[in-house]
């Protein structure tokens, strides 16, 4: 198994709960891993690119999954203006967000088609349903994206099952902080547990079968 952004946020959760539950595990971020063999690489560069694909030479893999992920400056906060944001912003959410996949995801297919059974799972967002964004332009445009991009991949690689899992607030250390910060309104963030679930469900079915999207809200109170 392959994590992108496995060293914060749900990419650390992920990379904590496979730990010892797969062979081998890899996690690819630009700071250290805690967990399985750290690839370090700035997934949004092509030297990064490269960095992941020669450490995984042609080793097979099983499963991707990219949790990794950015947003605009001041996003999710009265701070965040479209129009005033730098465009470098907006390259580095798309690039992050929806280039690094695509761009992974071809490069590592000779490893996935090794398997008996490749999976590639990406991370989304709810804002990336229809009629559903948030007012950070890049960063929905992007989540919206990955949703295309495993319709297509689906299509040109039908021995690939990918799937996107679209999460509200997961309650991770970081989105627990801004909670109490006051950055996010008072909430109750869904349960690492409950998303975790989803992940190995979305791993439990056939290799004749692929969840091919899966929405997990916040319950409304």
């Amino acid at each position: 198994m392959l994590i992108v952004g496995g060293s914060r946020g749900l990419g650390l959760e992920v990379s904590k709960y496979f730990i010892g539950k797969v062979e081998r595990l890899w996690c690819v971020s630009r700071t250290k891993s805690l967990f399985g063999a750290w690839i370090q690489a700035d997934i949004a560069s092509k030297k990064g690119l490269e960095a992941i694909s020669d450490s995984l030479k042609d080793v097979p893999i099983d499963t991707i999954i990219y949790a990794g992920g950015t947003w605009e400056v001041g996003a999710f906060t009265n701070a965040y203006r479209f129009q005033a944001g730098a465009e470098e912003d907006i390259d580095r959410v798309l690039a992050v967000n929806l280039a690094g996949p695509i761009k992974l995801v071809r490069r590592l297919l000779p490893n996935l088609i090794q398997s008996g059974d490749p999976r590639f799972i990406v991370i989304g967002a709810l804002s990336g349903l229809d009629n559903n964004a948030t007012r950070e332009v890049a960063n929905s445009a992007s989540k919206y994206g990955l949703r295309g991009m495993a319709q297509a991949l689906r299509l040109e690689v039908p021995r690939l099952a990918v799937t996107v899992v679209n999460p509200g607030n997961i309650a991770t250390a970081e989105v627990e902080d801004d909670i109490l910060t006051g950055k996010f309104p008072k909430q109750v963030p869904i349960p690492v547990a409950d998303f975790l679930s989803v992940i190995d469900f979305v791993l439990s079915v056939s290799p004749a079968s692929v969840v091919s999207e899966i929405n997990l809200a916040q319950r409304l109170s």
